[in-house]
């Protein structure tokens, strides 16, 4: 392809002010067509295949495998963004609805209650946390700063701070940050080029009074929110992973979460495959241990204990970050 270097041929999906994200296609091959890199979202599924042809560089095909290499031509395995589908580690990209900026699977959650509230793990000292100046949020969104918990494997002090939604690889150069994932499959994050370190060492969970999810309706291309929440009203813990990432040019240093989806429990199906890795209360400090693999958590969580309702799509924009978004409303027929 004439005037694009092979190295450096990326797609950019802009979801809005609050999100970007990279598909970086590294040593893409020179037979890409002018119209695809003028249409980026028009990557199909049979484009997608259509990669995997014998006359690519091998190098086209590999995940990063040392420290620098944090723009893999591959979609890493197993987080999932704008609604796109993995098809054996390569994406299958769909053009976004007007909401594509809602269609993340737990891309949004409540963070509404003081932070004395999330001291949801034995143990906590929350008396010199960091965070209780936070301000609450009913609609925290990626890129925003939330408040995460984390456990020091040194001095095992269990504490609450302020961490970047949107996941840096420690060992990417990119000095934007690279594709910053806000998804992380449990099937796959154990072997995940991106995510497999932080999984073994970095550990989190993030606690939240609620989070939300949309439903696709047939025939529309609008889809219905969800809040879904504990009967009970008391905060939860969501599995995720940690990162530190010092930005090349200036040195400063950034952390930053991913969370954690599985597959979805009797109630969150009825809207969606997939959930958020809720972590049962008896499995905290074993999830924030050094334990290695403690795959056996990463599990739905049960429906019983947990509730689900409809709301406006003013939770649609992050900027409506108010209570009212979670009253609940009557569903039309069709949306029902």
């Amino acid at each position: 392809m004439r005037g694009t270097s092979r190295s450096d041929l990326c797609w950019r999906i802009c979801a809005n002010e609050h999100l970007l994200t990279s598909l970086a296609l590294g040593d893409a091959h020179e037979a890409a067509t002018p119209s695809l890199l003028s249409h980026p979202l028009k990557l199909s599924a049979e484009m997608a295949r259509g990669y995997r042809r014998p006359n690519i560089s091998s190098n086209t095909v590999k995940p990063p495998e040392h420290e620098g290499q944090c723009a893999s031509p591959r979609i890493e395995f197993g987080y999932e963004l704008f609604g796109l589908r993995e098809e054996i580690g390569w994406l299958s990209l769909q053009r976004p609805t007007p909401n594509h900026h809602i269609s993340v699977m737990c891309g949004r959650v409540i963070q509404s209650s003081g932070p004395l509230r999330y001291g949801i793990v034995e143990g906590m000292d929350m008396r010199d946390s960091r965070a209780h100046n936070y301000p609450p949020r009913w609609n925290a969104a990626p890129s925003q700063d939330l408040l995460v918990i984390r456990r020091n494997h040194e001095t095992g002090t269990v504490s609450l701070d302020p961490l970047r939604w949107g996941f840096i690889a420690h060992w990417c150069q990119d000095p934007t940050g690279g594709r910053k994932p806000i998804n992380a499959r449990c099937e796959t994050v154990h072997t995940s080029q991106m995510f497999k370190d932080a999984y073994r060492r970095r550990r989190c969970i993030l606690p939240v009074d609620g989070f939300y999810e949309w439903k696709a309706i047939k025939g529309q291309k609008a889809k219905q929110p969800y809040a879904i929440a504990m009967k009970d009203g008391q905060p939860f813990g969501i599995g995720g992973l940690w990162e530190n990432w010092k930005e090349p040019t200036s040195g400063q240093w950034v952390r930053t979460f991913v969370v954690i989806t599985t597959d979805a429990n009797e109630l969150l199906a009825q809207i969606h495959n997939r959930m958020p890795l809720i972590i049962a209360p008896k499995d905290y400090i074993r999830w924030l241990s050094e334990e290695p693999d403690p795959r056996e958590l990463m599990v739905p969580f049960p429906a019983e204990p947990m509730r689900m309702w409809p709301i406006s799509t003013r939770v649609n924009k992050p900027e409506n970050d108010d209570p009212s978004i979670l009253e609940p409303i009557k569903l039309t027929a069709s949306a029902a």
